[in-house]
């Protein structure tokens, strides 16, 4: 409906927003039980084994209520923009503790998939007030780009972290936050590194076979995904910070170069193209 309507929608907002609200806060029911414990999954239980003597639980009913309250928020500060802004603030405040939300992963994705759009919708407000809630946004954002540990959502935060640095443009994220990101970001290249290697060594095993190559060949599309969203991350850092973000550039080339040698599977030729185009572009601003 928002999405037919536009603009126009803002005069149904303070109908559709009170339940909506209430919806993305369910709290859902826990419990740690016995693993001998006859709790059955259909009475709307679903639990994860963490030893032999114990397992977590969580009752999901709600939870599908949550995720659809969740991704229509998501929809209505995207369409409505500064339309949406009356309600940011009880939004965001929603939002963010739910990145590290692991009952259900699509929640987790639209908390992180709301973030630039809240930025957006407040942006007339003035400096101080974006700083503000980046402020808020950040530490949480940028702890889910280093622990996230499913690769699709993993995958939505990266893209979440490169709109907002879009968003906000020059001034607004400081040097220890622009130091934490460069960490995050280097982390993955090292964690990629090390999987290269770990790719190399198997395909010199003398268990390698077919079935060992499409594991890795599916783990190389993977990777390949992911580097792709880092190499949008310091495509928008250039983008806005230009030659100023030349030096923390720096912190990343060693894998960059390691990325553009002959040997280097195809994972990482995103990132190296990356390298190359930025290379050339710095060239030529900076000059001989």
């Amino acid at each position: 409906m928002c999405k037919i309507i536009g603009p126009q929608f803002t005069a149904y907002l303070p109908v559709v927003m009170p339940p909506l609200l209430r919806a993305a806060q369910i709290k859902p029911e826990v419990a740690l039980v016995d693993s001998d414990d006859q709790v059955e999954e259909d009475e709307g239980w679903e639990f994860v084994p963490l030893s032999d003597q114990q397992k977590f639980g969580v009752k999901t009913a709600g939870l599908e209520d949550k995720n659809t309250a969740c991704q229509m928020l998501v929809c209505y500060a995207r369409e409505l923009k500064e339309g949406f802004a009356e309600y940011t603030e009880q939004v965001v405040k929603i939002m963010v503790p739910l990145l590290k939300f692991y009952f259900h992963d699509l929640i987790r994705s639209a908390a992180a998939e709301s973030l630039p759009f809240l930025l957006e919708s407040v942006k007339h407000k003035g400096d101080d007030y974006v700083r503000d809630m980046w402020n808020y946004i950040c530490p949480e954002l940028f702890k889910s780009l280093q622990t996230e540990m499913e690769p699709d959502i993993l995958a939505v935060v990266m893209e979440s972290v490169a709109s907002c640095v879009e968003v906000l443009g020059v001034g607004f994220i400081d040097s220890l936050q622009m130091e934490e990101l460069v960490e995050a970001m280097k982390n993955h290249l090292k964690k990629n590194y090390d999987k290269e290697e770990e790719r190399k060594n198997a395909r010199k095993d003398e268990d390698y076979d077919e079935e060992v190559e499409e594991g890795i060949e599916e783990e190389l599309d993977q990777d390949d995904y992911l580097l792709g969203k880092i190499a949008d991350i310091i495509h928008n850092l250039f983008g806005v910070y230009g030659e100023d973000f030349v030096q923390v550039f720096d912190k990343l080339t060693e894998y960059f170069v390691a990325m553009l040698a002959p040997e280097t599977s195809r994972s990482r030729t995103p990132m190296g193209n990356l390298c190359v185009r930025r290379s050339d572009r710095l060239c030529s601003k900076l000059g001989p």
